[in-house]
C-alpha cells in the first residue's frame, strides 16, 4: 500500500504466536500435527517459488499460527526476487544458519531448493524436536551442514511413519543434482 508517498506493509494480524513458541512449549509435535503443518507451508512455498520469490529464511520463529492452528509463512525480509536486480552478493551467507542449505554455506547462489532443504530441517525439527545438525560453535554448526549425515529420525521421533522420514532425508540431500 502506498499512502502519501509513504509504502506500507500490510499483514493478516495472526494472533496464535510462532511455530517456536509451540516447539518450546512442547518439544515435538505428533507425526500428523507437523503433516499438517507442512502441507500448508508447502503451499505457501511454491506459490511464492512460482512468482519467483525465494523465502531464504524459513525457521520456525518465521511461521506464524492463526487461532485455528492454520500457519502463516511470514517475514519475507531476506526474500530474493529472481527477476529483480541481485539483491545481495555472491558469497555472502543470508538467513539463520541452522536452516541455511550447503550450498548456500559455502556462497553458491540459492534457488528454490535452498528453502527446500531450509523446509527439510524445520519438519525435522517439527518431528525430533531439535535441529538435525548442530554444534557448539558456527563453524562446529557449519561443518555438519556441509558434512554430516542426517541424523536417524526414526531413533529420534520413533512414531514417525517410514515414508514421512524418506521426504525429510531427501529434503536433506547435500548434492544439489
Amino acid at each position: 500500500v502506498q499512502e502519501q508517498g509513504q509504502h506500507y506493509l500490510v499483514m493478516e494480524y495472526v494472533e496464535g504466536g510462532s511455530l517456536r513458541e509451540v516447539l518450546e512449549k512442547e518439544g515435538s509435535l505428533p507425526a500428523q500435527r507437523a503433516v499438517e503443518i507442512a502441507l500448508d507451508l508447502a503451499d505457501a512455498l511454491t506459490r511464492a517459488h512460482r512468482l519467483g520469490i525465494l523465502h531464504r529464511d524459513l525457521k520456525p520463529e518465521n511461521v506464524l499460527l492463526a487461532a485455528d492452528g492454520t500457519p502463516r509463512l511470514a517475514d519475507f525480509g531476506l526474500a530474493h526476487v529472481a527477476t529483480s536486480s541481485r539483491l545481495t552478493q555472491t558469497g555472502i551467507l543470508m538467513g539463520t544458519l541452522d536452516y541455511v542449505s550447503p550450498e548456500a554455506c559455502q556462497g553458491e547462489g540459492g534457488d528454490e531448493r535452498a528453502d527446500i532443504w531450509s523446509f527439510g530441517v524445520l519438519l525435522f525439527e517439527l518431528l525430533a524436536g531439535c535441529l538435525p545438525f548442530r554444534g557448539d560453535s558456527f563453524m562446529a554448526r557449519l561443518n555438519a551442514i556441509l558434512t554430516l549425515p542426517v541424523p536417524d529420525l526414526s531413533a529420534l521421533a520413533p512414531g514417525v511413519p517410514d515414508g514421512l522420514a524418506d521426504l525429510v532425508y531427501r529434503m536433506l540431500e547435500k548434492d544439489r543434482c
